[in-house]
Order: structure tokens, then sequence, then C-alpha cells
């Protein structure tokens, strides 16, 4: 039971060091430096592998049936979540097939005029970036949501 509870946290934790990650090699990519967006890239390569992996296997013991192993799972992943990831911004929509098939969410213009999906921010996009339709629009409602609060 300790360990479903663990694996449940270790999702968590994996969770917070890609997005760690994934902010250092835009910043690596944005100093040039190929050695680090390599280092990074091999990295956020294994530490997806290693959250699939937990993700399955909690899956796994969620499975079984188990109420206990249930709720150890459930209450790891809360622990997790509220110890490492509560200050983090919320995805647009909590359904991983939606997150899977919205990359674009993440669209910031560069000084240049382009655009790049890789940075973990987002700014207004220029009118010729199509902002994706899926999940029933919850990408142009969150994006609606936020010109609204920076007006």
């Amino acid at each position: 039971m300790f360990g479903a509870f663990f694996v449940g946290l270790l999702v968590e934790a994996l969770s917070k060091f890609r997005k760690r990650l994934h902010r250092a090699r835009v910043t690596a990519v944005e100093m040039r430096d190929d050695a680090a967006v390599a280092r990074a890239r091999g990295l956020l390569v294994g530490a997806h592998f290693l959250q699939s992996v937990l993700g399955y296997l909690a899956m796994f013991a969620a499975m079984t049936y188990a109420v206990e192993l249930f709720a150890a799972v459930c209450l790891g992943a809360t622990c997790g979540y509220a110890l490492l990831n509560l200050d983090d911004e919320p995805a647009a929509s909590t359904d991983p097939c939606c997150q899977a098939q919205c990359p674009a969410m993440e669209v910031k213009v560069v000084p240049d005029g382009s655009a790049t999906a890789e940075l973990p921010t987002r700014d207004v996009a220029p009118a010729d970036v199509e902002l994706p339709t899926c999940c029933g629009g919850a990408a142009a409602a969150l994006e609606e949501t936020k010109r609204e609060d920076a007006v």
C-alpha cells in the first residue's frame, strides 16, 4: 500500500521535474548551447519514459479493484500535486487526450515576429497563427479569458 502511495507521488514529482527540464531546454535553445539542449532532450525522453511506466503502474494498481490500493494511488498523486505542482498554472483541460492534441497551446511570439510552440508561456498570437479547436474550443476559451484579464 505504501508502494502505491509513492508511485502516485513519484508521478507528480516527475511531472514537476519535466516542467523544469523543459524550461531549462528552452533557455539553452535561446542561449544557443547545443550541448545543454542535447542533454536536456535526452533527460526529457528518459523522464517521459519513467513517468509513463509509473503512470501505467499506478493504473495497474488501481485496476486491481482493491479499494485501499486505489485510495493510496489517489492520495499519493494528490499529495504530490499539493507539495510540488500547486503553484503551476493548470492546463486548459484535464483531459489527457485534449492536452496531447493541443500542442499549440504554448505559442509565444518572438521579437522577429515569428511564433514557436516550444516556449512555456503564451502571448497573444498573431492573426496568422490558428488556435487549435480541439476539446470543444477549450483553447479558444482560455485565450479569450487571458485577453480579457489583460485588459
